[in-house]
């Protein structure tokens, strides 16, 4: 698991964060309609919850791993690179 210190991260960021606390909701991000990642706050999840979430999480991976299988190496490169440089793009 990654962790994210706050104290290290830009003040934007913490501002962000420290709000979401105020607020215990679930938060969606997304770029182009393509869902990012989902924050939730801990104790809002229940055990079923939990396992739910975490199902849905791999069924994403196993459907981007089934996806990416039948590609070429070199097309799985070129679109990282065009995601990458849009997203790069967007940033500016």
């Amino acid at each position: 698991m990654k962790r994210l210190d706050l104290q290290k991260t830009p003040r934007a960021l913490q501002q962000f964060i420290r709000a979401l606390l105020h607020h215990p909701e679930i938060v969606e991000v997304e770029t182009n309609g393509q869902l990012l990642l989902r924050i939730l706050p801990a104790p809002q999840l229940s055990p079923n919850q939990r396992t739910a979430l975490l199902e849905e999480g791999r069924a994403l991976v196993d459907k981007a791993r089934a996806r990416n299988e039948k590609l070429p190496a070199s097309t799985i490169e070129r679109e990282v690179r065009q995601a990458l440089r849009k997203v790069r793009h967007q940033q500016r």
